[in-house]
């Protein structure tokens, strides 16, 4: 049976004025637990306080924000999405309605209102599923909690995901995005040790609040980085780029598996590789592949770059069916809309 990645990426923070970034578009909102910053536009909602258990998810998947708190004789649930041109404020749950002020603009919301906001965003819709990534944590995803545990194998995966729904055009490294070619260059050298430690100094260096990317070392690590120009996200972008070139690498019709494979990321599973001819999932352990599968979007043969000391492995086209081995050299053959299951790779 083939195991299947149900984690959610949903990570969370009690601290008001977290700043993150609206999953598929360029927007940042800062929440706080009476008020909402949405780029330049200021929501400020007439609930008294002190606000407990305010809690603020990003909700990756759903591409949304959830906002939520108990005021002293209120609660809330606010959902913050993109649709149709404009960000939205949806009020999933309010127990009685209240006055929201807008930029001087007074409004009155209840229960399953919606507050719709005209901002220049740009928006980085797709039809393509996103690649996920899952290096054995299940820990809470309290964002505080992952900073201060410094794991790698902690952080990457959303910074994975992430980094596929922000797009940019600009192709400067300036600042921290320096580090980029840096790990590029680590990366075609297969020096998997230093090019893990470079996606760490990235990562404190070049990110604030929920992975809202800044490309000035502006908490003073010592790291030099002084230069702002430029987009900051392709540390978004082309670092998903870089840490997928650590699993997976396509080279036409030969497919590398685990080609750069981190030092601390001895076990995971990585699902949805969008490939040329189709879909791929990937789960290893000890630093080892233990089982692939393949859906065929259309024919095609192709053979896999696998680790030196894997000689065969086996084939089948069914969960059920015994399958046979080939060396791994061979040349896989492939149908469309087939699902192809590969395992017991032997050395």
């Amino acid at each position: 049976m083939f195991i299947k990645l149900n984690k959610v990426l949903k990570p969370f923070s009690h601290l008001p004025g977290e700043k993150m970034l609206l999953p598929s578009t360029n927007c940042i909102v800062k929440a706080f637990p009476t008020a909402l910053f949405i780029d330049e536009k200021k929501l400020v909602f007439d609930l008294k306080g002190p606000v407990q258990g305010f809690t603020v998810f990003d909700d990756l998947e759903k591409n949304r924000i959830i906002v939520q708190g108990r005021s002293e004789n209120n609660y809330y649930r606010f959902y913050v999405f993109y649709k149709d041109g404009k960000v939205n404020i949806f009020v999933k749950k309010l127990k009685d309605s209240i006055i929201c002020n807008l930029d001087n603009e007074t409004i009155t919301i209840k229960a399953k209102d919606t507050i719709a906001i005209s901002l220049d965003v740009k928006c980085f819709s797709s039809d393509i599923k996103e690649e996920k990534l899952f290096l054995g944590i299940n820990k809470k995803q309290d964002w505080q909690a992952i900073q201060k545990r410094e794991d790698l194998k902690e952080f990457l995966p959303f910074w994975f995901f992430l980094g596929q729904k922000i797009k940019t055009n600009i192709d400067d490294y300036s600042g921290v995005a320096s580090s980029l070619v840096e790990a590029e260059d680590l990366i075609n050298k297969k020096d998997k040790v230093n090019v893990e430690k470079v996606f760490e100094k990235i990562f404190y260096a070049g990110f604030e609040g929920i992975l809202v990317p800044k490309l000035k070392d502006d908490n003073y690590l010592g790291l030099g980085f002084n230069e702002d120009y430029g987009d900051p996200n392709i540390l978004l972008n082309k670092g998903y780029e870089l840490i997928r070139l650590c699993f997976f690498k396509e080279d036409e019709d030969k497919l590398s598996i685990l080609p750069n494979l981190l030092v601390s990321c001895h076990s995971g599973m990585l699902f949805n590789i969008n490939t040329s001819f189709g879909f791929l999932d990937l789960i290893w352990a000890k630093k080892q592949i233990k089982k692939i599968r393949l859906f065929a979007k259309k024919n095609a043969s192709f053979s896999f770059d696998l680790d030196k000391s894997i000689k065969s492995f086996r084939i089948r086209k069914s969960i059920k069916e015994k399958g046979s081995f080939i060396s791994k050299s061979d040349e896989i053959v492939i149908s469309a809309n087939k699902t192809y299951f590969f395992d017991r790779f032997q050395k």
